[in-house]
């Protein structure tokens, strides 16, 4: 308000008389690189000497990291050895959470702290059917300008055998996070749901086949053994979820200071260390598709996303199967340009434990009503002539800068025409080149839920 009023004052002192350039309504995205990272340390503490700097992407400058670790052993020596490489790169701690050998620990650029609010940690524990703590997962959320994102890094049931637990320990911890945010209660409430960790879904089959095909280069025929992306495609876990494509060889089981799989017990080669996200939105869609009740539920007011029991996520998911598979990729096309994975890689020369790092780099676009203050000059915008108006802001270490990408009338395939989404109004004053007008831009866009699956 204070502001508003100066710009009055302002009006009033420099262009009396003057009419109004233009009135524009104004889409304000925020661009982050968001890094997740897995390890699973092997209860070894880190290798004097070894750089994690290609782990962290640090040459991309990503705006927040998190690192989660497994059977982290040592978890001082971790956090130290982190906390000071970060730190050296402009990087502060966010959260970090520890339950037993499961860690999760976030850092953000120093320009975004102000901006990252409503910060929580929760942790679940799914060992012996949730009496320790050697299996579960630990999350850190928060919103994030002016959306909620939701990092859980999670150490699932292992051995080959145990789908079954492995899906069971998903659902026990979709089922009993709970945050005292009231946007968003649960994991999903959250407009960016990231979950990565030691998962531990195997490649079921032949172990002598698998190593022979790894040997030969054709490791990526064997995804369509992997267990995990069976379970995602029959709808028993990890429903909604996207993963990027998956170039590396498998990251586990290695002999401990080699690049060679191990042969002393004998495990199959498997891809046991993934990074996984979903987003609101796209559930919600798919719960309009199938008009189902429960997703236009209103609690304080506003529409969100419910946990339900195992009753209604079994109706629920057995309407979804009625869908063709065509309109579900048609939901995951239309919602794609909100996460775009940038890369997703294993780091085969870390040889410190039996697995080896992954990490995914993604970009979040962030509808936010709530930027830092954006500068604008009469140059900027001669151009504009239309009322619609999208713009795209690339977080730089200083204030955002202005840049639109492509035609800012553009819509992607499948999108509704920028004209019929919700946005605030921005008032563009006549100025002179070289003058500047500092001023927040703030828009809302209804929020709506769905079903929690």
């Amino acid at each position: 308000k204070r502001n508003i009023k100066q710009l009055k004052q302002w009006y009033q002192r420099r262009v009396r008389g003057q009419l109004i350039i233009a009135l524009y309504f104004v889409l304000i995205i925020v661009v982050m690189k968001v890094l997740v990272t897995t390890y699973n340390a092997a209860a070894k503490v880190p290798i004097k000497g070894e750089d994690l700097t290609p782990l962290l992407a640090l040459d991309q400058n990503p705006d927040i990291i998190s690192m989660g670790f497994e059977e982290i052993g040592d978890s001082d020596a971790w956090e130290d050895e982190v906390d000071k490489l970060l730190e050296n790169h402009g990087y502060y701690r966010v959260k970090l959470e520890t339950m037993w050998a499961i860690q999760i620990v976030v850092f953000a650029k120093k320009q975004h702290l102000p901006f990252i609010s409503h910060i929580e940690s929760v942790e679940t524990k799914t060992g012996m059917g949730g009496l320790t703590a050697n299996k579960g997962a630990t999350t850190i959320r928060f919103r994030l300008y002016d959306r909620t994102v939701a990092i859980v890094n999670s150490h699932l049931a292992a051995h080959k055998d145990e789908v079954s637990a492995r899906n069971t320990d998903y659902w026990s911890i979709m089922r009993d996070q709970e945050f005292r945010d009231t946007a968003a209660k649960n994991l999903c409430d959250h407009d960016f749901l990231i979950w990565a960790g030691d998962l531990n879904y195997r490649v079921e089959h032949e172990n002598v086949a698998v190593r022979r095909m790894i040997s030969e280069g054709k490791h990526l025929d064997l995804l369509q053994h992997d267990q995990l992306l069976r379970e995602i495609r029959d709808r028993k876990a990890f429903v909604g979820f996207h993963e990027a494509a998956i170039t590396f060889k498998p990251t586990f089981k290695f002999d401990e200071e080699t690049g060679l799989y191990e042969t002393t017990k004998n495990r199959t080669p498997s891809w046991c260390d993934r990074v996984l996200w979903r987003s609101k939105e796209e559930q919600v869609e798919v719960g309009r598709l199938i008009n189902w009740e429960l997703w236009c539920a209103e609690e304080d007011g506003e529409a969100r996303l419910h946990r339900a029991d195992v009753d209604d996520t079994v109706q629920f998911l057995n309407l979804v199967e009625t869908l063709e598979p065509a309109k579900l990729d048609q939901v995951a096309k239309n919602h794609e340009d909100k996460v775009k994975p940038i890369f997703y890689n294993s780091y085969p020369e870390f040889l410190l434990s039996d697995h080896k790092p992954v990490s995914c780099m993604l970009d979040l676009a962030i509808d936010t009503d709530l930027v830092p203050f954006v500068e604008f000059t009469k140059s900027q915008f001669t151009d504009m002539k239309r009322k619609h108006l999208e713009v795209k802001f690339q977080i730089n270490d200083g204030y955002p800068a202005p840049a639109t990408t492509g035609s800012p009338l553009s819509t992607p395939p499948g999108r509704m025409p920028i004209s019929t989404r919700s946005r605030g109004m921005g008032t563009f004053w006549n100025l002179q080149d070289g003058q500047v007008l500092r001023r927040y831009s703030r828009w809302r866009e209804g929020s709506a839920g769905g079903l929690c699956v």
